[in-house]
């Protein structure tokens, strides 16, 4: 009697062993990946930027880059430039090229970033007292303003 139920606990694993490693090695995933959604890396769209009172983010801007950022507003737009700030410079849009392709009047803004000389040019259209602020921007900002004193 021993015998037999010992047999039929060895039998039950071989069958658990095998039905597992049929799931695990044969069973079909193309099926699981051929509805994945390709998604086009660092695309700007207007979910990726957010409506900023042109006096906070002024004050971000001085905060988190002091003297190194030169702020210009006249009524309808606002002008930051950084020159001779280093990696400061790409570090403003957080790196990502794709906010450089963005124009000011289908977005909002204007960023024209300068390797050579690691200078920076960014415009914002002010518009009911608000700009649009990329979040790439705002991260750093935040970022910036939070967790330094200041970058000097």
């Amino acid at each position: 009697m021993k015998k037999n139920i010992s047999s039929f606990i060895y039998f039950g694993i071989a069958a658990v062993i095998a039905a597992a490693s049929y799931f695990i090695f044969c069973t079909n995933k193309s099926v699981a990946s051929s509805n994945v959604e390709k998604v086009e890396q660092n695309r700007f769209e207007k979910d990726n930027a957010n409506q900023m009172k042109v006096d906070t983010f002024v004050m971000l801007v001085n905060k988190a880059y002091g003297p190194l950022a030169t702020i210009a507003k006249t009524s309808s737009q606002l002008n930051i430039s950084m020159t001779q700030a280093n990696q400061v410079t790409k570090d403003f849009f957080n790196g990502n090229d794709a906010l450089l392709k963005c124009n000011l009047a289908k977005d909002g803004f204007l960023i024209q970033y300068n390797e050579t000389n690691k200078s920076l040019q960014a415009q914002f259209v002010i518009k009911n007292g608000a700009v649009t602020v990329p979040n790439d921007v705002l991260i750093k900002l935040l970022d910036k303003t939070e967790n330094a004193k200041k970058i000097i």
